[in-house]
């Protein structure tokens, strides 16, 4: 290859945009300093874009919306390693009866109506030039598996926005509706108050230059706030002057939501040192008459709220009077003039509403809104109408011929006996009962990569221990390995890099994390005599020092307990009441707590448990009956068993700063070299949630030449090649349906 044709081959490379989609809010935070440079220079750059606004509405708004915090969806977008392009979205669980579908939106939009946050002019964030490039590479994340959405949602994107054209072609399987949303009300204050006032109706100058002129008789200042003090003092004005209007008219108004003030607050006392948030107060003798909360984007100001004292005869009515007239009007025309003289040109009172709206009489111009809606045609759709219309059919067919009236206190005792049914169990049986999944089955209604993860085999019902780690009976886990040859090619570990980005054929991978004994002693023989390879994750430290996993010792702490609750404490917020004889949601929130906790402060706190509860540590006499050994694993290795890590000690590898995170991989690696005499090919992330790994944890992985990472919050795989470091697993566990395990096979995509 000549050196011309491999720089043509390398400008190539480099021009092609990369997109990644970033689910983690520590990947989020590094790509800050970028963030703000690409905004600095994009045309689409607007106050919600900008990365303060979006991480403050995540940390306040993105439990409750986000699908408890996991539903970060950001879509970022490089070419030669630089950011040039950005889609801010999360993924949302939206309900309506028993249906539940995935809803993509904009980051800080779909909120309630009563703490909505009403961000408008949002749109893909890009780099002078880029919008085509980026637009295009994100179709293709959207077009592929790699989101698992049924509906994207953009609201109030204005009508020009590339966005609305792009997203007519998403594809053949969605639905796409646009509708108008309102437009904005946009005044034109370059060159100044007067130059503004010439370019009004003669009538709305005429009426603004008279409440100009009272003002000015009544010596009325607009005063912007500029220290901490200020900042406050004028927000709790605002704050004051908002809910008092909005009492007076019997509403809550906007501000009685604690999340919507505590999100606003905290814009507030960032922006205002820096000069993108704008508190501007009127006064006259001191008196405060109102007060206008906005945004500074380069040369455009963005109106978001005021508070304004009643005045004419609401003010009569509520027992006052205020000194001059239309004190909000005044307010808007004396922060144009002290913007216009700061050289800002527009000033956005954002969506107007109503005809006769002040807004309108004082904009110069308008631009219209919109809102894009895309749809999926997706099998989980017409899956969740025939769950709805089975269980319809169930209802009835639990309903007594011919029902005759009964006494209400007969009524719950009916109800009581009712038995449960899952929707689950609804889908299989409508499936099975109509021959539909077995058509389903024989035709492929899928593909891709199912990866299922598995912990233990055995019977835990009884175990002091914790007992949701148990996956599977002896002869459960024997009839869905049947199961599963007999309606999917089961691959072996080596088989990972042949079926990436394969786009016929169903492929399952049979995963086990931990490294218990059960694996080796049950798992292992109903394996082989199958024919079938497994990848076993190991905790390295397990089988070298033999003690007691954290969540097994906390599990056995509270069921050996002689109390009955543990107290609140700096370390439990709430008390926790032990709910014998199980346990289960107890040693649930306790294994919670430790998931959050920074790496450091996991031993204080097994500590503060074992005195809690009265238990003690455990003295880890169990721990050899508990572990398989590096005997046993070299014995499974040689029998085709694929081996992968899962750290030195099963932590929470986000909450570890990043020299930790090496240790516990470069750890892991390192024992599996010495005793296996093998790489470390492959890892699993304990537990496996989206939060529970980083950028950090990322280039560890790179650093020990992992070549597939694995999660564990479902979904299929239909290219391990597109995120290498995010392989998709199931769970097994023993509370499923028989039934679920065929749903899985049959449409994973409402099961997994």
């Amino acid at each position: 290859m000549t050196s011309v044709t491999q720089a043509r081959l390398s400008i190539t490379t480099e021009s092609v945009p990369i997109v990644r989609i970033i689910r983690d809010e520590r990947e989020w935070d590094l790509l800050e300093p970028e963030w703000e440079e690409l905004f600095a220079r994009s045309p689409a750059a607007s106050a919600p874009l900008r990365f303060s606004w979006l991480r403050e509405w995540w940390r306040v708004y993105g439990t409750a919306y986000g699908d408890q915090g996991r539903g970060l969806r950001i879509i970022a977008v490089r070419r030669a390693n630089a950011l040039i392009g950005v889609l801010p979205l999360y993924e949302g669980i939206v309900k309506s009866g028993p249906v539940t579908w995935r809803r993509l939106a904009f980051l800080s939009t779909g909120e309630a109506e009563f703490e909505e946050t009403c961000p408008e002019t949002l749109d893909l964030l890009h780099a002078p030039g880029e919008q085509t490039s980026c637009l295009d590479a994100i179709r293709d994340v959207l077009d592929s598996d790699a989101l698992r959405w049924e509906e994207l949602d953009l609201r109030d994107v204005c009508a020009n926005s590339p966005l609305l054209h792009w997203a007519q072609d998403l594809g053949h399987d969605c639905r796409t509706t646009i509708e108008q949303r309102g437009a904005c009300a946009i005044a034109d204050i370059s060159g100044g108050l007067d130059a503004y006032l010439a370019r009004l109706s003669a009538n709305s100058r005429q009426h603004s230059r008279r409440l100009l002129r009272g003002a000015q008789r009544a010596a009325a200042m607009m005063e912007l706030a500029t220290t901490a003090d200020e900042t406050a003092e004028y927000f709790e004005q605002l704050i004051q002057l908002h809910q008092r209007r909005w009492m007076q008219a019997g509403k809550p108004g906007c501000f009685a939501a604690p999340r919507f003030t505590e999100f606003h607050r905290a814009l507030v006392f960032e922006g205002v040192p820096h000069g993108r948030v704008v508190l501007g107060r009127l006064t006259v003798g001191g008196e405060s008459l109102a007060v206008i909360y906005g945004f500074v984007t380069g040369k455009k100001f963005d109106f978001y709220q005021s508070g304004v004292l009643l005045d004419g005869p609401e003010a009569a009515r509520a027992g006052g009077a205020c000194p001059i007239a239309s004190p909000g009007i005044v307010a808007f025309l004396l922060l144009m003039e002290r913007l216009a003289e700061r050289g800002i040109e527009q000033f956005d009172f954002l969506k107007a509403d109503g005809e006769s709206s002040y807004k309108h009489r004082l904009a110069t111009r308008h631009r219209p809104l919109c809102r894009l809606v895309a749809t999926r045609r997706t099998p989980k759709q017409f899956a969740l109408r025939g769950i709805r219309l089975a269980g319809r059919a169930v209802r009835r067919s639990f309903a007594p011929p011919n029902p005759s009236p009964a006494p209400p206190a007969a009524a719950p005792a009916a109800a009581e006996k009712r038995p449960f049914i899952s929707r689950t169990d609804l889908a299989a049986g409508l499936l099975e009962g109509s021959g539909m999944g077995a058509a389903l089955r024989a035709m492929g209604a899928w593909h891709g990569l199912l990866v299922l993860a598995y912990h233990r085999i055995g019977d835990g019902s009884r175990s002091c221990f914790d007992r949701e780690l148990w996956s599977a009976t002896p002869d459960d886990f024997d009839s869905q390995i049947k199961l599963l040859k007999r309606h999917a090619d089961v691959i072996t570990p080596g088989d990972l890099p042949l079926v990436a980005g394969r786009r016929r054929g169903r492929h399952v991978l049979i995963t086990f994390d931990d490294g218990y004994r059960d694996n080796f002693e049950t798992a292992f023989p109903i394996l082989q005599s199958h024919g079938v390879r497994s990848l076993f994750f190991v905790t390295t430290g397990f089988l070298d020092r033999r003690g007691l996993s954290w969540w097994d010792e906390i599990a056995w702490m509270v069921r050996s307990s002689r109390r009955n609750e543990i107290p609140q404490s700096e370390w439990v917020r709430e008390r926790i009441v032990f709910d014998r004889p199980d346990c289960h949601r107890a040693i649930g929130a306790l294994l919670a707590i430790y998931k959050s906790l920074p790496g450091d402060a996991t031993i204080p706190y097994l500590h503060h448990l074992a005195e809690a509860t009265g238990s003690g540590r455990h003295r880890g006499d169990e721990a050899d009956r508990t572990w398989m050994t590096w005997d046993m694993l070299r014995e499974m290795s040689r029998s085709g068993m694929g081996v992968g890590g899962h750290t030195v000690s099963h932590p929470i590898l986000a909450n570890l700063p990043p020299h930790r995170q090496r240790e516990e991989i470069a750890g892991c690696a390192g024992r599996i070299r010495e005793e296996m005499g093998l790489p470390m090919r492959w890892l699993s992330y304990p537990s496996g949630k989206p939060f529970t790994y980083d950028a950090h944890t990322h280039a560890c992985l790179a650093e020990q030449g992992v070549e597939l990472a694995f999660s564990a919050y479902g979904g299929i795989n239909h290219d391990t090649g597109r995120d290498r470091y995010d392989v998709r697993r199931t769970g097994v566990e023993m509370n499923r349906s028989p039934r679920w395990l065929k749903m899985a096979l049959t449409l994973p995509q409402i099961c997994v």
